[in-house]
């Protein structure tokens, strides 16, 4: 335990100094506005984190921002990466731009592809995009020049635009407006048949499929299905011994309070399973705190993949037991028994997926429960020793 303890504080040393000559290095802002004034010409990718972002001169470099709205009006030489409730692009974006939020628009120049994800997708009558677009949302409407393919899944689709190429729509209603223009190929699926005005031109070919809403959809072929059960036992038992050999016992004391509170560890679970993200991205607003909620977001996915090995072991280490089964490798064993126990259940229709759910909470609780206990241990040995 602690050789565990030491190795987290390492990495967490490790990723801080590494964050500070990134902070040092590029140009780093945060706060409630953090905004590049229209004189002025930064030199190298920007950080931006805050609430309002503007950036109304020159990024020579990629922006790279999160914050409650961002508005670009100036220049950007490289690619824009940002998630933010608003977002709003009406200068020039020399690379591609990657956004996620509720609103977004475009209304700018994007030399490169375009991808969005959020509820509103808009893009103006003054969009020009250079390569491809790509939208994931609730509505989105297109607008401008698109020079290569447009790919919208959406549940209402709008266009104005004109598509050098294909356009590809996934949605229940789809409108082409007057000054629609795809000089390639039209292909929607649909529930209802796309409504094309008069001033819509397809050059291309039209083809309209109906989505298959039978049951039997996206059932995978039993041989596709077999192979990536057994590649998940296959990559949960070399999991599993690496955590046998390397860390034995942290395993071990895992078991133990797996076995000696079962239902406190589950309780415990589910708080490790929700808090942690939610302590991650709030330390992630401010740019000091970046590190300690990056760590914590790798700690919490490390803890949701181990949380099933050791619920595992558990499992197969109490088997054993009522079986009064003694192997030579009895810890291995035990994993094997384990893993081929919970994915024979994982199977069963309805609660599969439920008790593989609890599985992995029931695993994180008896790591944070383990954690826990051994700072408490480790606090009173030296509260004792300042006696």
């Amino acid at each position: 335990m602690k050789r565990t303890i030491m190795l987290f504080v390492s990495l967490l040393a490790l990723v801080s100094l590494l964050w500070a000559g990134v902070s040092h290095a590029a140009n780093v802002r945060s706060g409630q506005s953090p905004n590049v004034m229209a004189s002025e010409t930064v030199n190298g990718t920007l950080y931006a984190g805050g609430g309002t972002i503007k950036v109304d001169g020159i990024v020579q470099g990629d922006l790279i921002c999160a914050g409650q709205s961002l508005t670009v009006t100036g220049t950007v030489e490289g690619d824009v990466l940002c998630a933010a409730q608003d977002i709003t692009i009406s200068g020039h974006i020399e690379g591609s731009v990657r956004a996620a939020g509720e609103i977004i628009s475009i209304n700018g120049k994007v030399d490169g592809s375009v991808t969005t994800a959020g509820m509103l997708t808009t893009t103006g009558k003054d969009a020009a995009i250079g390569r491809d677009i790509t939208v994931v949302g609730q509505e989105a409407t297109l607008g401008g020049s698109i020079m290569r393919d447009a790919t919208v899944i959406a549940s209402k689709f709008t266009s104005t635009a004109a598509i050098s190429r294909d356009l590809d729509v996934t949605s229940p209603t789809v409108m082409l407006s007057d000054g629609t223009k795809v000089a390639g190929d039209f292909r929607y699926v649909s529930d209802n048949d796309a409504q094309l005005s008069d001033g819509a031109k397809v050059v291309g070919k039209t083809d309209h499929r109906v989505p298959d809403h039978n049951t039997s959809r996206g059932v995978m072929p039993p041989a596709v299905y077999v192979t990536s059960i057994l590649f998940g036992l296959a990559s949960f038992f070399l999991l599993g011994c690496a955590l046998l050999i390397g860390a034995p016992q942290v395993v071990k004391a895992v078991a133990s309070q797996l076995k000696s509170s079962p239902f406190g560890t589950l309780g415990a679970g589910l708080l490790g399973l929700l808090l942690p993200p939610f302590i991650a991205v709030f330390c992630m607003v401010t740019i000091v705190g970046l590190p300690l909620g990056v760590v914590l977001l790798l700690c919490w996915l490390v803890t949701l993949v181990t949380g099933l090995v050791f619920a595992a072991y558990r499992f197969g280490e109490a088997v054993m037991a009522k079986m009064n089964w003694h192997e030579h490798l009895q810890r291995v064993s035990s994993l094997v028994v384990g893993l081929f126990i919970l994915f024979i259940l994982s199977v069963l229709p309805y609660v599969g997926g439920l008790i593989i759910f609890g599985a992995i909470v029931w695993g994180i609780g008896g790591i944070w429960y383990v954690v826990i206990k051994s700072r408490s241990v480790k606090q009173g040995v030296v509260k004792e020793g300042t006696k």
